[in-house]
């Protein structure tokens, strides 16, 4: 029947039939492989997979914002500032961007430097502010905020594992 997956896909974990990563006997169980480890390995499999498109000028420049993106989360980023490093105009760019990597590039942004600032809260000595500054938030509060609406808790109950949710730090896949 259309639209149904094979019993094997359901098995392993997903619509694809790839396991999921943090499942028994898999790399990365049980913390073995940090989340911003993944976190670069999707970015890698995202960055070979539009290079491997043939792209014209936008595409390149949208390849050199991710580049630019990936080299300094935490630098004061905006599409206009992206946009004159690349030289492409700011709604090609935001269009083109969000074609090849399937969010715009301020939402990609912030996911990227959310993944990193959880990783950074779990190690030991880290503050939320000392936190923020790195991943490029403007103050601990700016970070606490953007953390809380995105994964439903505060950064202080995921560092410490308290958080409510399906996982034990409350934020799925961290």
């Amino acid at each position: 029947m259309r639209g149904e997956r094979p019993a094997s896909a359901v098995r392993r974990g997903n619509q694809h039939g790839w396991p999921r990563p943090g499942r028994r006997g898999l790399p990365g169980e049980g913390g073995d492989v940090p989340r911003r480890l993944r976190a670069a390995e999707a970015g890698v499999i995202r960055y070979s997979a539009l290079r491997s498109r043939p792209c014209g000028a936008v595409a390149r420049s949208a390849q050199s914002a991710l580049r630019l993106l990936h080299a300094d989360l935490a630098h004061a980023w905006t599409v206009e500032s992206l946009a004159a490093e690349t030289g492409a105009s700011r709604a090609a760019l935001a269009r083109r961007f969000a074609a090849l990597v399937g969010q715009p590039p301020m939402t990609y942004l912030r996911e990227q430097r959310l993944a990193l600032a959880a990783d950074l809260l779990r190690e030991a000595g880290t503050t939320i502010a000392t936190a923020a500054g790195r991943v490029g938030f403007s103050s601990a509060f700016a970070l606490s905020a953007a953390f809380k609406k995105a994964h439903g808790i505060r950064p202080s109950e995921h560092r410490t594992g308290t958080g409510e949710g399906g996982s034990k730090t409350g934020v799925e896949g961290l």
